[in-house]
């Protein structure tokens, strides 16, 4: 029996004029941490693929799910975005948006996302 293997983890680093790429391969999981500083209980969080809004809510909110095109996309309370089992759809330009208490924008950001090649696998013996 054949189970995937691939499971990384990327911590988005908020630096002026930079628009972070991320190459994945498909069937592993990509999270999606807010890694600005003084991220401290946002009003309003929204992240976007494309468009398409993925995610707009607050960080007193539980883990939230979203599945569209049969991709799980998960938010997490602190703006923590995680793609399980990546497909090639899953490529494209996401977007997250994040305002303080006031209603002030605190962040927003780019990222843009590859899905290409054939996950890892490993063999268990039965």
């Amino acid at each position: 029996m054949k189970f995937p293997v691939c499971f990384i983890t990327f911590e988005v680093v908020f630096e002026k004029d930079r628009q972070p790429h991320y190459k994945m391969t498909l069937g592993s999981v990509v999270t999606f941490h807010l890694g600005y500083p003084d991220f401290e209980h946002p009003a309003q969080i929204i992240w976007k693929k494309g468009n398409t809004l993925l995610y707009n809510g607050t960080y007193r909110m539980n883990r939230f799910t979203v599945f569209s095109n049969g991709t799980s996309y998960e938010q997490f309370p602190n703006g923590t975005l995680k793609i399980d089992r990546l497909v090639e759809e899953d490529s494209g330009n996401y977007k997250v948006t994040v305002y303080n208490g006031t209603g002030s924008l605190q962040v927003e950001k780019n990222l843009i996302l590859s899905v290409q090649g054939e996950s890892s696998s490993m063999s268990l013996p039965p």
